[in-house]
């Protein structure tokens, strides 16, 4: 069975920025179709999607309200 991260985007904010997992709207063990949106984060009070770069089931790594980095894990999505 295959899997695929889902990670903060690069380039999302400036270096010093916080990032924030502001919200999951899809739950853990939830079947996802790759463009999904999974989850919100927030930076300086800016709402981003971040949507499933593929299809399967969704594995939470991150809590809501945890300050991620660029390129953080935020998810794992493992194949059908």
């Amino acid at each position: 069975m295959s899997s695929t991260e889902i990670r903060v985007p690069e380039g999302m904010a400036e270096e010093d920025a916080e990032i924030v997992l502001a919200n999951w709207l899809v739950d853990e063990g939830e079947q996802v179709d790759e463009g999904d949106v999974v989850c919100e984060l927030m930076v300086t009070k800016v709402t981003f999607e971040v949507a499933a770069p593929a299809a399967g089931r969704l594995e939470q790594r991150a809590t809501v309200e945890d300050v991620v980095a660029v390129g953080a894990l935020l998810g794992v999505i493992s194949g059908a």
